[in-house]
């Protein structure tokens, strides 16, 4: 649910996570990326894009950012160091996808000319993305936002390859995991 501010509400007990990567190599079955690990998440079966459109059928890797500013906060008693406090966050998504071109697929429905969402839209589109397409659960979080779609590449291919795109959201406002 969402709060009348726009931001996820604090009180769900969800925690935003500090980063995901996911595609590429991964883990042995049934086990988590562990906090400041390197290692990577199974690929995600789960990755819904504004109902009813579910896109996962196309995705073959996300990298999900979440980057925190600092402002200075030094004072005299700061001991001769620059003190800092943590201040906005923000976070973004890229998603890498295998492009298909028929009508009703994804290049016409998140591409330059989206039906779902066009690239530049200055409305947002709410995006999850949970590890499998099982229901929510503590072993299942969801990660949920609402996204403005800031980037499309319409292709990247080459001769005898499989058509990719590249596909960049701007997170807006809060987001969160959530297990419920």
């Amino acid at each position: 649910r969402r709060g009348s501010t726009g931001m996820w509400p604090s009180s769900s007990g969800a925690r935003p996570s500090a980063s995901r990567r996911v595609g590429g190599r991964r883990p042995p079955p049934g086990r988590r990326r562990a906090a400041g690990s390197s290692s990577s998440a199974s690929a995600p079966t789960g990755c819904t894009l504004t109902s009813p459109s579910d896109i996962s059928a196309f995705v073959t890797g996300i990298d999900q950012g979440v980057a925190v500013e600092t402002l200075e906060a030094t004072t005299f008693g700061s001991g001769g160091f620059k003190a800092f406090v943590a201040g906005l966050r923000s976070g973004n998504l890229d998603l890498t996808l295998m492009n298909d071109y028929a009508a009703a697929q994804l290049n016409a429905l998140i591409g330059l000319n989206g039906s779902v969402r066009a690239v530049g839209s200055s409305s947002p589109l709410f995006i999850e993305v949970r590890p499998s397409s099982a229901a929510r659960s503590g072993s299942n979080p969801g990660f949920v936002c609402a996204a403005l779609s800031i980037g499309f590449s319409t292709f990247a291919a080459q001769v005898g390859q499989i058509p990719m795109a590249n596909w960049k959201v701007q997170i807006t406002g809060g987001f969160a995991e959530l297990t419920a």
